[in-house]
């Protein structure tokens, strides 16, 4: 037990100064104009394979089982050129559902800036919020 707490210490001690400490900052909120390209729609999935298991006590044989959610997505071109977003919460159903191909949009997003301690700012992701149909 003592093994164990005294490795997690230094887990944390060496993954912090390895790594350095850092926070990520979400930016205040922007909007930019784009252009709905397409929707995509990629329905459940499920498979499944038999396989040797050559890891196993004595070999034998495996399954593996595979269930993937469904995906909706859209696809925007603005200014700066394409980019995609999709995933399988409610979020994205909702939102395929009222884009469509052709329409004008009002995207609205955040940049998420890491800021390490001695005040290094870099720019990691973004982070997308939603899109309107322009009136």
């Amino acid at each position: 037990m003592r093994r164990t707490v005294l490795a997690l210490v230094f887990y944390i001690i060496g993954g912090a100064w390895l790594l350095g400490c850092y926070t990520d900052v979400p930016g205040p909120e922007l909007r930019e104009t784009a252009r709905v390209e397409t929707t995509i729609y990629t329905p459940a999935q499920h498979g499944s394979g038999l396989g040797y298991c050559v890891t196993c006590k004595g070999g034998g044989l495996s399954v593996t089982s595979v269930d993937i959610d469904p995906v909706w997505g859209v696809v925007f071109v603005c200014q700066h050129g394409k980019f995609v977003i999709e995933g399988s919460s409610p979020r994205y159903v909702e939102l395929w559902q009222r884009l469509h191909p052709g329409d004008s949009v009002d995207v609205t997003y955040r940049e998420i800036v890491r800021v390490k301690e001695n005040g290094e700012r870099h720019l990691i992701k973004y982070d997308f919020l939603d899109a309107r149909v322009r009136p």
